[in-house]
């Protein structure tokens, strides 16, 4: 019998912008991750149209059609909270409320589909063990700039010296200017964000279910803290995930996050990020 378990929770800000997707009717899920523009449109407008998108009834659209149309709803909302401009291509890239996801269907035929762009996550666990990374975190290695430029910002001053506006806007947020203005591009990172552009990167399919035991879909929220930068980190957070369970990698989560409050041994740029996770037993 099918076991559905999930983690929705809200970091260290204000406003929750993930979204947790548990459609059982329609045996759809999703975890969803928004992000706000750079002084533009907050990211919980991006969650939120993608996740409502996902509620439809059972058997009517294909997940990869629910999503386009996500997209293209999210598009008309941005150019609408922007201020009314003709397309999506007049408003910035960097003031665009965005947002990644990572989406199944099971189907009748023992197939999974799934539409997957940004940061969140999709694991599949055998039978046997084995886990599988069914997608890739293209983001990391943007994020990975900015925190490096923050932890030489930290070395150079005495004693060390914490995020705060001064330095964000002098050493960081011209990175993040830089990393945003490549969103849908080859040189930069996929992400919706009502662009056409957008769907040209998703990263969607089909997967038979031979022998599969469990999926996890995780925003990355719930990623492991990493200290090693050994590119390793979203497997050893799958294992934790298959081994412990949602409840306990977020409970290990929050213990170092807590042990790390000032954020220097695991660079980040806020204490808790939002966590969204959703894990299924077959």
């Amino acid at each position: 019998m099918r076991h559905i378990s999930s983690i929705y929770e809200k970091g260290s800000r204000p406003m929750n912008e993930d979204r947790v997707v548990l459609h059982e009717e329609a045996d759809r899920y999703a975890v969803v991750d928004g992000a706000t523009g750079i002084d533009g449109i907050p990211g919980e407008l991006a969650a939120s149209v993608l996740a409502q998108n996902m509620e439809q009834p059972p058997g009517e659209v294909e997940l990869l059609s629910i999503v386009k149309v996500a997209n293209e709803t999210l598009g008309r909302k941005n150019v609408r909270e922007y201020g009314g401009d003709a397309s999506i291509a007049d408003v910035p890239k960097e003031a665009r409320s965005t947002c990644g996801i990572a989406a199944i269907q099971l189907n009748e035929d023992r197939t999974l589909s799934y539409v997957q762009t940004g940061d969140c996550m999709i694991f599949v666990q055998y039978k046997d063990g084995s886990i599988r990374a069914l997608t890739y975190d293209h983001v990391a290695q943007f994020d990975d700039i900015a925190l490096k430029r923050l932890e030489e910002t930290r070395e150079r001053a005495s004693g060390g010296q914490l995020l705060n506006d001064a330095i964000f806007e002098q050493e960081i947020k011209p990175i993040l200017l830089d990393n945003r203005r490549k969103l849908n591009t080859k040189e930069g990172y996929p992400i919706l964000d009502g662009s056409e552009e957008a769907l040209d990167f998703l990263d969607w399919g089909t997967l038979p279910l031979l022998n599969v035991d469990r999926l996890l879909l995780l925003s990355d929220g719930l990623q492991l803290p990493d200290g090693k930068g050994d590119g390793e980190i979203w497997m050893e957070t799958a294992r934790y995930a298959f081994t412990y369970g949602l409840e306990a990698l977020r409970d290990r989560v929050h213990q170092m996050e807590e042990e790390d409050s000032d954020c220097l041994k695991y660079p980040r740029f806020k204490k808790a990020d939002d966590k969204s996770g959703v894990l299924i037993s077959l």
